[in-house]
């Protein structure tokens, strides 16, 4: 049986243009890159400074808003159905923001922000210094190995 990739995107920005045809090829080749071998679910949504920070301070009591949120979803659904289900919450203002004062080209960042998301959502966390080593590393060696980098977001004049 093949296997389902599912993936819903949603722009609730006015800055920043989706390019979804690249963003899910992204998404797909970060799928078999990670060799995840379940159906797979997806939302990824991009988002407001306000928007996130609101999302922050109610899931993980930080007010502020942040670079990327993630969620694993799959706990939520029947046990029946067996597939990967998550969200990527991503802001690309504060990640333009970061890429800016870091150096960093912001596109390149947003393909890292993924990365970083779906990490989180497989079952990677950084909360102490050998889980954040471990994935800082894979992180790392997932974006320099990705077969797909295009641009998935442009920024509308």
């Amino acid at each position: 049986m093949k296997k389902k990739i599912r993936v819903n995107i949603s722009n609730k920005t006015k800055k920043y243009k989706i390019i979804r045809k690249r963003l899910l090829e992204f998404t797909k080749n970060l799928i078999k890159t990670l060799k995840i071998e379940d159906d797979v679910d997806l939302s990824i949504a991009f988002v407001g400074a306000e928007t996130i920070n609101k999302i922050n301070k109610k899931f993980r009591n930080v007010d502020q808003p942040t670079n990327v949120i993630s969620f694993n979803l799959y706990e939520a659904r029947d046990s029946l159905y067996n597939a990967l289900a998550g969200e990527i919450i991503i802001c690309p203002y504060i990640a333009e923001l970061e890429a800016k004062k870091d150096s960093n080209n912001f596109h390149d960042y947003i393909e890292f922000l993924m990365i970083h998301g779906l990490l989180h959502i497989i079952g990677y966390d950084h909360n102490t210094k050998t889980n954040r080593t471990k994935m800082e590393n894979l992180e790392e060696k997932i974006f320099k190995n990705t077969e797909v980098k295009k641009f998935i977001l442009k920024e509308v004049l």
